[in-house]
């Protein structure tokens, strides 16, 4: 997992967004969308394909509305997402834009 840094003047998120490139994680999410919504209910999420994305080689984003917080809840907060979807924490073509993985 790469990680972002949020910013040092952002006191509260309200969302966290993960992108997923390639590899057969976003393959799997990308023929099965209705996965993502199984492991995540009751949550709301946005999921869309980004620029560059083709069936063979998707590249995802996952966007998550979060009760606001502090950011340095963005950690757990995606881990568990993670761990929902059944994505592994170590694999580097999936990024914490939020900056919460460590």
């Amino acid at each position: 997992m790469k990680r972002s840094k949020i910013p040092k003047h952002v006191e509260l998120i309200d969302n966290v967004c993960i992108n997923i490139d390639g590899g057969e994680f976003a393959r799997t999410i990308f023929e099965n969308p209705d996965s993502v919504s199984d492991a995540l209910l009751p949550h709301n999420f946005f999921l869309y394909t980004r620029k560059g994305s083709t069936p063979e080689s998707p590249r995802l984003a996952l966007v998550v509305p979060v009760v606001p917080c502090d950011p340095k809840h963005s950690n757990c907060i995606v881990r568990s997402i993670l761990r929902r979807l059944g994505l592994p924490l170590s694999d580097k073509r999936i990024t914490d834009i939020n900056g919460g993985i460590q």
